[in-house]
């Protein structure tokens, strides 16, 4: 059993072949994505995330998306690190280092939640986007997200380019 695989056994009690056999017996190939996670939610008592989570696996399963597909026919892919110092500090060199990538600076900043973020448009429609957990200790995790991908084909370059823009350790 993989990691991932144990990680969904802890949160729900449950593999990801019972979810698929359970979403399969349900009907829940014909329903669209929230119908499914919400469906997980009120009748299993999932939460949110692991419902999201089961749903687009069920989903890559049956065949009705690729990985790193979204629900729009879009495309995605993430790269992440955790970095010495504060979410501030990781913050400030994480909207540095991908606006130097990018060669432009952020369309929108959200420095007010819990995990604060910065946006990036790009001129084919595409964006990315940064994510910045609270730190733990003295480690911040860094997420990039590059989405509005147009094809599959399209993920390693993307992959590659979010990993050189991520900053190196701040210490």
């Amino acid at each position: 059993m993989s990691t991932g695989d144990q990680s969904l056994v802890a949160a729900t009690g449950r593999s990801r072949e019972y979810w698929r056999e359970t979403l399969a017996e349900a009907g829940a190939a014909t329903w669209a994505h929230p119908a499914t996670a919400s469906w997980l939610v009120t009748e299993h008592g999932v939460d949110g995330w692991w419902a999201q989570h089961i749903t687009v696996d069920f989903e890559q399963h049956i065949g009705r998306r690729r990985p790193g597909q979204r629900a729009d026919g879009s495309f995605e892919v993430s790269a992440s690190r955790r970095i010495a110092g504060s979410q501030a500090e990781a913050f400030a060199a994480t909207v540095a280092s991908v606006s130097t990538a990018l060669d432009s600076q952020p369309v929108s900043v959200n420095s007010a939640s819990k995990y604060v973020s910065a946006r990036w448009k790009l001129d084919d429609g595409s964006a990315v986007t940064a994510r910045v957990a609270p730190s733990v200790g003295e480690k911040t995790s860094v997420t990039l997200t590059f989405g509005g991908l147009a094809s599959e084909d399209s993920l390693p370059a993307a992959r590659d380019a979010l990993r050189g823009a991520l900053p190196a350790a701040l210490r």
